[in-house]
């Protein structure tokens, strides 16, 4: 009888952004199958807004205190033979018996500056090890698999890639439902998009700066950003008078960012470090062409779908969300382009590759 799939649910705790959203899609894909799938919290662990379990079972409690301690302490102890476990986001126990560890991105490593000094010091002692001692690894790009095999010298063939993806939600409502949400949010009627975490790496005061010009010839457009800041992450000065006709919405619930997505004019994510980037994604599902850096991980996910930029030079941010503006046929071409590559991401295949690696992982296991 083949064992159990262990997730590791301390990633719960947080609102369903980026790396979270991955976690929670790939996650109740595997519980709600015929996998013998477990999603396992400690007592004690806050459920943060956005997960529905309507339709699922409960995350099991076991054990309680400290998540840290949990993690590294009690989670391994629940591995028994022939099981896997899987940690989709953060770094997991350090030592536990077939462990599959997903990584997002080796940021904290490359650029601890974007943190904050206690989060970065605890990830650049504890981010190698964890990679280091896991059964098994998968990264969300080859960008980020790449950046594993040269920091870390781990073995490509540790390392599968299991992307992000879109899900339906992006796509579910009419255009009065989407203009009824804009209009209760107070979105004004034309407006370029932004969406992530408020921290350095996403670039927003070069965005804005850029912003700032092309909304010279512009009167009527808007820059909104979308997206709350962590106490992990730096602090961000947009630019001193930024408050003029950018708007900051904070984090909002999925509902909310697709009637966003789906009425923007552009969607701007001129990020300068992703270890995959679900926002282009997301936009290209809605309809909407994109602006993106050409760096990291972004000119992988997008292909040739999106107009890509060196996120560092603002006079090259603006002359391409005016040329975005201004060129029908560019747009069109975005738009087009945009759908079908999103359309090539989806959460099943996502699962599938994950729950691929963990049955692998039991087999091993049969076959000492």
């Amino acid at each position: 009888m083949p064992g159990r799939i262990i997730i590791n649910g301390c990633f719960l705790s947080h609102e369903p952004t980026g790396i979270q959203r991955y976690s929670w899609e790939i996650s109740r894909r595997l519980i709600s199958g015929a996998n013998n799938a477990h999603l396992l919290i400690p007592g004690g662990l806050r459920i943060a807004a956005g997960y529905d379990f309507t339709s699922l079972p409960e995350p099991e409690i076991v054990g309680g205190g400290n998540i840290r301690l949990w993690e590294q302490l009690t989670l391994p102890r629940l591995v028994k033979a022939g099981d896997s476990l899987w940690t989709p986001a953060g770094l997991g126990p350090l030592n536990a018996p077939r462990h599959l560890l997903t990584v997002h991105d080796l940021s904290v490593l490359e650029h601890p500056e974007w943190f904050s000094r206690r989060y970065a010091l605890f990830y650049r002692a504890l981010q190698p090890i964890a990679i280091q001692r896991a059964s098994a690894l998968s990264a969300v790009s080859h960008f980020t698999k790449g950046r594993i095999q040269k920091l870390l010298h781990i073995s490509p063939q540790r390392i599968s890639v299991v992307g992000n993806a879109v899900g339906g939600e992006m796509r579910s409502q009419t255009q009065q439902e989407d203009a009824h949400i804009r209009a209760e949010m107070g979105i004004p009627g034309k407006y370029i998009l932004a969406v992530g975490s408020v921290e350095p790496r996403k670039n927003l005061p070069r965005l804005v700066a850029a912003f700032q010009q092309v909304a010279k010839s512009n009167p009527d457009l808007f820059l909104v950003v979308v997206g709350s800041h962590r106490a992990i992450y730096g602090s961000v000065d947009l630019l001193p008078g930024a408050a003029n006709r950018v708007m900051m919405t904070g984090y909002v619930l999925n509902e909310q960012l697709g009637a966003l997505y789906r009425g923007a004019t552009i969607f701007a994510y001129p990020s300068i470090y992703e270890g995959f980037g679900i926002p282009p994604l997301e936009a290209m599902a809605c309809g909407v062409p994109v602006l993106t850096s050409n760096v990291t991980a972004l000119p992988e996910v997008v292909a040739d779908a999106a107009v890509t930029v060196d996120p560092l030079d603002v006079d090259a941010i603006a002359a391409n969300l005016n040329e975005l503006l201004l060129n029908s046929e560019l747009r069109q071409a975005c738009i087009s382009r945009g759908l079908k590559r999103a359309a090539s991401f989806t959460w099943d295949d996502s699962a599938s590759a994950i729950l691929e690696v963990l049955l692998g992982l039991q087999e091993l296991e049969v076959s000492k």
